[in-house]
């Protein structure tokens, strides 16, 4: 008798069990799929992403250069270049003033703030070394021409600060420009290049100047300013000034010109200067120099005990109407004591300093 074979039972569990798994796997392919491209539109369409100066078309600006000084401006290095900086806006003075933030004397001062008035401040950031290699050609070429998907690493790199920074309001409108100042004394590779952006809200307006040297490396100047007519003044002063900008390789030239500006200084001529509005003036002007030695060498215990003395000369006037800069002083005067603590604790200039912080900086008299 012939038997009958069996075929092996396969139970539908084992029969439906691969199925469910292959199943499983598509469905959380599918739903990464969709959670992606939707983070993906959020970020390109919900997000001014296409209204940004990392995706737009820079416009090129020639700058004619201003190599003499106006009356209203000083000549000083900063970091890598010299510059005409604004000494007076609306025939005030315009007080600098620097920051605490550890890093003197094996690293640059972080930056450098100007008040034109209590509502326009301009800053100069210290030098940055871009992460990767960016050729200052090649990033020129990225932003003047036409956005393409590889230039995008380039341009987000470059902007890292703009496209980083956490402003609870995004700008209405944007304007992005490669200047370059012509100046016809210099070959094409020595001239002052970079780019210009200004972030414009309804109420105010932030200029960006972003100079970069053939190495790629980036020297941002900043004007925070009100959206009104007395902040376009200040946007056409400072612009004056940025048309005079030449950049050095090294810091020599930048040492060299402001020793030679020091050199000049009478502080005890100033001291007693009857004409308290012109003795103001000189004094502020030091300071400029002192604050310009100090981002070149920012381990100069002489220039701070220099910037401490003189701020402690700013605070003793006993005029009301110069609350403003007796205020930007203290900040020197805080931050000459907490530098010079760090580059030479031991040293009398720095027991010095700290006396004037204790008898006037700190008693905010």
């Amino acid at each position: 008798m012939n038997k009958i074979r069996k075929s092996p039972s396969i139970s539908a569990t084992q029969v439906e069990k691969p199925e469910k798994s292959r199943l499983s796997l598509r469905g959380s392919f599918a739903l990464i799929l969709v959670l992606f491209l939707g983070a993906g539109s959020y970020w390109l369409f919900n997000r001014p992403f296409w209204n940004s100066p990392v995706v737009m078309t820079a416009k090129i600006q020639s700058i004619q250069p201003s190599l003499i000084s106006e009356e209203s401006e000083i000549t000083a290095p900063i970091f890598y270049f010299i510059i005409n900086l604004p000494k007076k806006f609306l025939k005030k003075p315009v007080p600098y003033q620097i920051s605490y933030k550890k890093g003197p004397p094996t690293h640059f001062i972080s930056q450098v703030e100007g008040h034109l008035n209590p509502e326009i401040q301009l800053s100069f950031e210290g030098p940055k070394t871009p992460e990767v290699n960016l050729d200052r050609n090649a990033i020129r070429k990225c932003f003047t021409s036409d956005f393409n998907w590889d230039c995008l690493n380039s341009r987000q790199l470059t902007l890292k600060k703009l496209t980083q920074s956490s402003s609870t309001h995004e700008p209405t409108e944007w304007d992005l420009k490669w200047f370059q100042i012509n100046d016809s004394t210099l070959s094409n590779d020595e001239q002052t290049q970079g780019l210009y952006v200004q972030a414009k809200q309804e109420t105010a307006v932030t200029d960006y100047w972003i100079v970069i040297n053939n190495n790629g490396a980036q020297q941002w100047v900043t004007l925070q300013r009100p959206n009104t007519p007395t902040g376009q003044k200040a946007f056409e002063l400072v612009s004056q000034s940025i048309s005079s900008i030449r950049v050095y390789p090294d810091l020599k030239f930048g040492r060299d010109f402001v020793d030679r500006s020091l050199a000049e200084v009478r502080l005890e001529k100033i001291k007693l200067e009857s004409n308290s509005e012109l003795r103001l003036s000189r004094l502020i002007e030091t300071q400029i120099l002192l604050i310009a030695k100090l981002s070149i060498e920012p381990g100069s215990l002489e220039s701070f005990f220099h910037l401490a003395g003189t701020s402690t000369l700013l605070m003793q006037n006993p005029d009301p109407s110069q609350f403003f800069w007796s205020s930007m002083a203290q900040g020197n005067l805080k931050a000459s004591y907490l530098y010079a603590r760090d580059i030479a604790p031991l040293d009398p200039k720095t027991s010095q300093i700290q006396a004037f912080w204790l008898h006037i900086g700190n008693s905010g008299s």
